[in-house]
This record gives structure tokens, sequence and C-alpha cells, in this order.
């Protein structure tokens, strides 16, 4: 039977990612414009693009962190049986850093060495390696870096068994995952459950995100061989995806894209099973052997992702890994592509098993044509002795999740228990005890909430100090809303600029701005200068919003956190006030631009067009920790250093540019070219 037991994990790690107080509201354009072939399926046109734009509110923006790291200790939690050993981080997401086969005594998953985020992911802060359960919005999970609950169960079935589970609060879901490892199973059981307790429907987005390592032999398989790619060299800004089928694709000629290692550029491809099987994926290396997974409907989708052998995809690995070990990623989804949108119906829950393991597969077999080697991997993968017991592990699976009566072993955050009580003082029933929200788990955070549920109005707050969360349901929008009848100045300031947010994040902008205005007249507060200036910067006004930059910044707290000088320092340069900017970075206390690497990078930027080549070198000897995936800030930096050295013979800058770009290669240490 599987135990449960607690665990340790010793890393190299940054500390662990702190947020900025500022709200980062949603894309403009919810729907990201997506384009395709005319001769495209049309069902593989549903839905593309929907609800995909990025979104982010109420979780704040995870942007404060470096690369120093120093050796730290994790709590973990492991779950093993004879054939497993399965090691899960609660701190970060509940993810699978590790899942180990003990006899043959192998790591099946990418373990990463450190703990080092990056900026890849909807709330930026994201790492590498093992399985990463990413459910509710397009770019990962919003828990990939937050602690989630874990709870302790027993069954005849499996013995103990693990439950992670958290309220995802961008779209009210309630999820959970029970993992299983029966006595005499080579594989591992994850159970999904995500329900839509409310009373309309919403968008939705599920993927499972398996990092393995990466070979020169590793080879990719599924269910199907046909697959829609998203194109890299599309312009940008823009997508477009194209049909295909393995091992080759129109877009890299004769490279067999089976074998990942051998494509140059970072690169992604979405395998369309079909809607009756047990989809399947599987990274088979030189022997023929890998992780394999397998589930039942509706995780009908699969993908493969990996960095490409450029110098940009090699230094993001050990940006993320810290060593030369490379890894790519499989996945399995609930849509066609990650650009493809899903809407989850009111009241509605979406279940499914899918297993991980261990696969061998004759390696004369795996390495042969592609369309022979797929049947062989297929045949394979349904005579495995897991892979045949998947329905009657569903079946035993789904009859467990209802259980209510375990023991919490690691705590999440207190939002989920807040969500509770909002719906109890409004009559409603409470979440399923199944994942079970306790009252303690909520602390300073929630505070301010628990006082307008129980008392009507927010608690005074001094305006000077850094903004509270921001909750932006429609639950809690009439909440502030009938607030504002009895609430004195001192606090109705505070009321407004939170339904200022609301408003802007619905898109009602000028109601909005509204709301803002109310609020610095009935007190002059940083925050809501700095979202008037993000309002007057959309509507096209750059000028105007310098103006309400200025007064956020000199508003007392203001230079409490470093986000409204990144912002305003940004737009000084974006709007060609060079002087300015100069002037300005002079006045940025110190300890800013020790912390931020946004600050470092425009001052780059802005060496660069003032032609001060030594100011801009010195600029990139810092150690970068927050570069956004797809950015290239650094070597654009870099040649701009180079054509202020070798300007000459009256060409301009652009032209020099440009020739620099094409014959001078960057330090590595700086090149995050993707392409």
């Amino acid at each position: 039977m599987g135990t449960v037991r607690h665990g340790t994990l010793e890393l190299e790690a940054a500390d662990f990612p702190g947020t900025s107080p500022l709200p980062r509201f949603r894309d403009f354009q919810r729907d990201r414009v997506v384009s395709a072939p005319d001769d495209f399926p049309s069902e593989w046109k549903e839905l593309l693009g929907y609800e995909t734009g990025g979104r982010m509110l109420p979780y704040r923006n995870q942007d404060r962190y470096d690369r120093n790291r120093s050796i730290r200790t994790f709590p973990t939690i492991i779950l093993e049986n004879d054939f497993l050993c399965a090691e899960f981080v609660p701190r970060l997401g509940g993810r699978l850093w590790s899942l180990y086969a003990k006899k043959e005594k192998r790591e099946l998953l990418y373990r990463n060495n450190i703990f080092q985020p990056a900026n890849l992911a909807i709330r930026n802060a994201w790492f590498s390696g093992g399985i990463e359960w990413n459910i509710g919005q397009y770019g990962h999970a919003f828990s990939t870096c937050e602690p989630v609950f874990c709870s302790l169960h027993e069954c005849e079935w499996s013995g103990q068994f693990l439950r992670i589970y958290d309220y995802e609060r961008c779209h009210g879901l309630l999820w959970h995952i029970d993992f299983h490892l029966p006595d005499d199973s080579p594989v591992l059981v994850a159970h999904v459950v995500v329900e839509n307790p409310e009373d309309k429907p919403t968008s939705m987005y599920y993927w499972t995100n398996i990092a393995v390592p990466e070979t020169q032999g590793t080879r990719i398989f599924s269910q199907s061989a046909e697959v829609i790619t998203i194109d890299p060299f599309a312009s940008p800004g823009t997508r477009r995806i194209m049909a295909g089928r393995l091992p080759h694709l129109s877009i890299t000629g004769n490279t067999d894209v089976s074998y990942p290692a051998r494509i140059g550029y970072s690169d992604e491809y979405f395998f369309q099973n079909d809607a009756q099987s047990m989809p399947w994926e599987a990274a088979l290396e030189d022997d023929g052997s890998g992780l394999f997974e397998i589930s039942i409907q509706p995780l009908r989708y699969r993908k493969m992702f990996c960095w490409g052998t450029l110098n940009g995809g090699r230094q993001w690995q050990r940006f993320l890994g810290g060593d030369e070990r490379r890894y790519i990623e499989i996945q399995a989804g609930l849509a066609p592509t990650q650009l493809h949108g899903l809407l989850m119906p009111a009241r509605t829950q979406w279940r499914w098993t899918q297993m991980f393991g261990l696969l061998e597969v004759d390696s004369s077999l795996v390495h042969g044509s592609y369309k022979d080697a797929r049947v062989h991997v297929a045949q394979t993968v349904s005579s495995n002795p897991g892979a045949r017991r998947l329905k009657e592990y569903d079946e035993h699976a789904a009859a467990l999740e209802y259980l209510t009566d375990g023991t919490i072993i690691s705590q999440g955050s207190g939002w989920g228990a807040l969500e509770n009580e909002r719906r109890r003082q409004a009559g409603l029933s409470p979440f399923s005890e199944r994942v079970a929200f306790p009252v303690e788990s909520m602390d300073d955070d929630q505070k301010p909430y628990l006082m307008l549920l129980r008392h009507g109005c927010f608690p005074p707050h001094v305006p000077s100090e850094l903004p509270w969360h921001f909750l932006v349901s429609p639950e809690w929008e009439g909440l502030l809303k009938t607030s504002l009848v009895h609430s004195e100045k001192e606090i109705s300031w505070n009321v407004c600029l939170h339904l200022g947010v609301i408003a802007y994040e619905k898109g009602a902008f000028h109601e909005a701005r509204s709301w803002w205005t109310q609020s610095v007249k009935l007190m002059d507060n940083a925050w809501a200068w700095r979202n008037l200036a993000l309002w007057e910067k959309g509507q096209g006004h750059d000028d105007e919003a310098l103006a309400c930059y200025e007064k956020a910044w000199r508003t007392p707290g203001g230079q409490k956190d470093q986000g409204i000088a990144e912002e305003l320092f940004t737009l000084l340069i974006a709007s060609g006030k060079t002087e300015e900017a100069r002037i300005f970075f002079k006045g940025i206390p110190q300890w800013m631009i020790d912390v931020s690497d946004v600050l470092a990078v425009d001052n780059g930027r802005l060496c660069v067009r003032e032609g001060d080549a030594q100011g801009a070198e010195t600029v990139l000897r810092r150690s970068f920790a927050n570069i956004r995936e797809g950015e290239t800030p650094l070597t654009d930096i870099w040649f701009g250093i180079q054509t202020i050295k070798s300007l000459s013979g009256g060409k301009t800058f652009e032209e020099a540019y440009r020739e620099v770009v094409r014959t001078v290669t960057p330090p590595e240490s700086l090149d995050f070219r993707m392409l």
C-alpha cells in the first residue's frame, strides 16, 4: 500500500519571490488574435484565442527576486510504494519535484538541483523541473510559487493517499488532485477534479506540465502524429498556427522534429489525439526507455516544448537549472493548443485520471521510422501493467474523491477561507468539505476583508502605507459599494481606490477614472495617482500620464516601493524624454536601483540613447534575474554598445546597429534569443 510521510529537500535556492503592491490589469484585448491557414480544420478553430489574454488580478505580480542563492530547506511530502517514490513541494504549488523508479534506481523527471525563479509565467515568477499542475489561465498557474493545501487520507484500495488542493481566485474555481500509489502499481495515479461552484460560466485552462531530461536521443511519441504547431517566426505580437504531421513539419524542412534535440530554435507542437481513446505521451531515450503518461478523457491533447539548440535556449536552461543539463516538457491539456480557450459551465465539475510511470521499449524499434516506431510504442503502452488498469484505477479514484475525513498536513493561503466566510454571510452554502479551508489559515492579508464582511466597512488605512490586496469579483464590488454609505473620509478614499481597480479590470475605464479621481480628492494618495497614470497612458495621453506618475512619485508612500519609479522611468524613455529621464534616474533612491532589474535595463537603454557606452557596459555587469521570456534587452543593450563604438563613415545609428546585429556575436551570458 502507498504510504505518506514528511521529508525535506535541501537546495541551492533563491528567496521566495516577493510581490508588487501595484495592481497589474488584464490585457484590454481579452481574446488573443491567432491566425490560421484557410484550409485549417474548422473544429480546430473553435475558441481559438478565447480569453487567453494576460490576466492576473486578484493575484499580485511576483517580480521581486534575485539570483543570490544559498542552501535552503524545503518541507516536502513523500508518497511511495515498492515501485515508485514521489516527492511533492507544497510551498511551490504542490510541484512534483521527483518521481523515482526504485527498482530501476532511476529518476524519471528532470529534477532541478536549484530553485531559481525567472520571468516566464503569468505572475512573472516561474521555475523549471518536475511536474506542475497548471489550472486557471494561460501562462502556467497562479499558484506556481504559492503554498497549496495538502491533506492526508486513507482507503482500502491504495492505503494512504495525498490530496493537494486550492481555491483559484481569478476564475472562482475549486480544484483538487488525489495522488495514489496502490500496492502493486508501477504508475503514480493522479485523479483531478476541477469545479466551477458559481451560477455563471467561466473561462478555464488546464495543462499538466512534465519536465523530462533531454538528450540527443530523446524521441517524443503520442497516440496521434497529427499536430498543430505555433509559428515561431510570426511577426512580433502576432500568433499563427499551422497543421502538420510528425516527424516532419513544413516550417522545419527535413528535420525529424520527433527528436527535440534536432530543433534549432525554441519550438512546441500539440498532438491532436482522438476523442474516444485513452490519450498518452512518452519521452524515450537512446535505450528505448523513459517516462510515459496516460489518461482518460477529457484530457485529450498533448504537447512537446523544447528550448532549442541556439545559444539563447541553452542559456535559458543554464539560467533556470544552474548547470549544463537540458530538459524538455511534455504536457497534457483539455484544449487543442494553449492558444485555445475553454468555457466551463456554471455549477460544473470536470474530472479525469492521469498516470505516470516508466516505459521500456526495444530501442531498435523506438529509433526506426517514426510511423513504425509509434505503432510499437503504442503497443507497449497498451500492454503496460499500469496502463492496462487505467479504467479500474479511475473508478477507484473517482469513488474516493468525495472523502472529507482527511488531515491537513500542509497549509495554503487564507483566501479560500475568506471566500467561504463571504458565502456564509451571503446565505450560500460553503465549499465542499473535501477541500477544507480552515479559518486559522487566514492572516493579515485577509483581515481588511473580514472587517468588511463582519462590520460593513474597511478598517482605516493610512494612504502613505502600501495598498492592500485588490479583490475584483462582482460580489466584493457590491460589498464595497454598500460600505460607502457609512464610511468616513479616512476610509472612503480607500474604498474608491479599490472600486476603481475593479472597474478598470472589467473594462469600465471611465468609471475607474471617476473612482480614482474621487479617491485623491478625499485623500491624496500615490496609488490612485499611479492608476490614473495608467488610465491616461491607455488613452494615448503620455504627457498627462507622466504628470500623474510625477504626483504618485512625490505623494507620501509613492517611494516606499520601486514599482512607481519603474513605470515612470520606462515611460519617460519611451516618450523620448531623454534629459528628463536622466534627471529622474539620478533622484531614485539607491536601494531601488540595487533591487530593480527593470530600472537597470532601462538605464542601460538610456545610456545607449545618450551614446554612453561605458555607462551601458557598467549596467551589463549586473547579475540579472528578471528577464522576460521572449524579450532580449541585454543583447539589445550590448549591440547598442558595439554600435556606439563602431560609428564612423557617416552611417546613422540605425544603419550601424543593423550591421552589428548581422555580423557580431554577443556573449553567451547575455544572449537569451531563441530564434
